[in-house]
């Protein structure tokens, strides 16, 4: 974890700046053999995790209410993977994702739909 004490000017820019420090550290850590790094800085990567989950809980109760397909905004692979664990449990509900490289998305459903 990285916490950066700037101001508000900063905030805007904690996206783009945990995706960049990450993947520069998972370059540096795949050439050296070592394990895939996470990187959070202010706290983003937990809010954005909380905020993912919670949107495929209410996916899923929407989908029970309308009995339609919930087609939820494109993401990175980590966040769809959260989405598929939050909802494997729920016998009622299935994921899928779909989409190309880039616009990928999940898609949440009714069993049987």
């Amino acid at each position: 974890a990285i916490f950066v004490n700037e101001g508000e000017w900063i905030r805007p820019h904690i996206p783009q700046l945990v995706s960049e420090l990450e993947r520069l550290l998972n370059l540096v850590a795949k050439k050296s053999g070592f394990i895939p790094i996470y990187v959070d800085v202010n706290g983003y990567r937990r809010e954005r995790e909380n905020l993912i989950i919670e949107l495929a809980k209410a996916a899923a109760r929407k989908a029970l209410v309308t009995k339609e397909k919930i087609e939820l905004p494109v993401m990175n692979a980590y966040e769809r993977r959260l989405i598929h664990v939050e909802l494997a449990g729920r016998p009622d509900i299935l994921t899928e994702s779909v989409g190309e490289r880039g616009s990928r998305r999940v898609i949440v459903k009714l069993t049987g739909l």
